[in-house]
């Protein structure tokens, strides 16, 4: 897990500092700590606004003391806990246990995570289905007309976005859902998530792992996917590249935990008989019914089954082999680079031959919203 503030926080508030430290023993858990967060810039002269994907973070205190890692985490804990001896001793506990990642410092991009997310809105045709993808999921209601436009120039090291979407009549729909003091739509809003999609999928192709993520995010990493891939000039309109499956009678474990009907104690009971069907699972390509059987046999004879159901939806790749078979014969990866990719679709790529399968658990914050429930 790559946690940021916020999620750090919340690990040692739900499930309690004694759990999280017992998951990283049991290497159930391995946590990585990133004081960063991402967002994007805008600055507004003369009616002109230019924008810039950029990481920040708190470098130091009032009293102009600089912040280190294993500063930022004392206060976090301190800041669920309290100050105190426990507080001091569970912030020893966990800088012995996790890592530290800095999104500006990432091996293989020099110019770090927001930088290289920002060369993926130059790529017009990319851009413009994760915008229609984004807007189809929070405002399901509406119509993009035929003639819409989201148009990016570079400047510099920034860039000026251009759009005849009319932001006004989209947050009319969005605020009856969404209250405005969460959000509201504008250009900004919805780069935003074009460049948590690439930082997640990086981060997910470093640690060769899977990604929970939201549905909008599941949306825009299966496009950047595809469109590593598409970039040759094999003809990929008769591969199905990604499988979604929902289980119907999933449970909801995480409110049974967060509504106090659970503790985190009782789940972790449960972890090592998952763990041994995990551990067989990942050898077989994951489909519907082998999903279910896993997670039956998982869940069997202990109290999730008595949880009230719900919808759990994944998405896997299916490509096995193809990724190497499309690159491989014909120059390898070199020759996918020269093709146009830059360093995060490069160590995307390189991972996909290398038998990565991004598979994605998809949920998020919007849940209920996108789903309709």
């Amino acid at each position: 897990m790559l946690a940021d503030n916020g999620v750090f926080a919340d690990l040692i508030r739900v499930i309690g500092p004694d759990s999280l430290i017992n998951l990283l023993d049991r290497k159930a858990l391995s946590l990585s700590f990133t004081r960063d967060v991402l967002g994007v810039y805008n600055n507004t002269e003369n009616n002109i606004s230019v924008h810039r994907f950029v990481s920040i973070r708190l470098a130091a205190r009032q009293n102009k003391k600089r912040i280190s890692d294993a500063d930022q985490v004392e206060l976090l804990v301190e800041n669920v806990l309290g100050k105190s001896r426990q507080s001091k001793r569970i912030t020893r506990a966990l800088l012995d246990r996790i890592r530290f990642k800095n999104l500006n410092e990432c091996p293989g991009l020099p110019q770090g995570i927001p930088a290289h997310a920002q060369e993926d809105i130059f790529n017009p045709r990319f851009l413009k289905a994760a915008i229609a993808d984004i807007l189809r999921i929070l405002v399901p209601e509406i119509e993009l007309p035929q003639n819409w436009t989201f148009d990016i120039v570079r400047v510099g090291e920034e860039f000026l976005v251009g759009t005849n979407l009319n932001f006004e009549d989209i947050n009319k729909h969005y605020h009856k859902r969404i209250p405005p003091e969460h959000s509201t739509i504008n250009a900004d809003f919805l780069l935003g998530f074009v460049l948590h999609a690439k930082a997640d999928a990086y981060f997910a192709a470093d640690y060769m792992a899977e990604i929970v993520t939201s549905p909008i995010s599941s949306s825009i990493i299966n496009r950047s996917l595809s469109q590593i891939l598409i970039k040759r000039e094999n003809n990929l309109s008769q591969i199905e590249m990604f499988q979604k499956v929902h289980l119907d009678n999933g449970r909801g474990v995480r409110e049974a935990i967060n509504s106090g009907e659970r503790s985190f104690a009782d789940f972790l009971k449960l972890l090592e008989r998952a763990d041994r069907f995990k551990t067989w699972l990942s050898d077989r390509n994951p489909d519907a019914t082998l999903l279910q059987e896993y997670y039956t046999a998982a869940t069997s004879d202990s109290w999730i089954e008595r949880l009230p159901t719900k919808s759990l939806r994944f998405v896997f790749t299916t490509l096995g082999g193809a990724a190497a078979d499309l690159f491989l014969p014909t120059g390898g990866l070199g020759t996918a680079v020269g093709a146009g990719l830059g360093a995060v679709d490069s160590l995307l790529l390189d991972r996909l031959l290398k038998g990565w399968k991004p598979n994605q658990f998809v949920e998020g914050e919007l849940r209920e919203f996108t789903s309709g429930k």
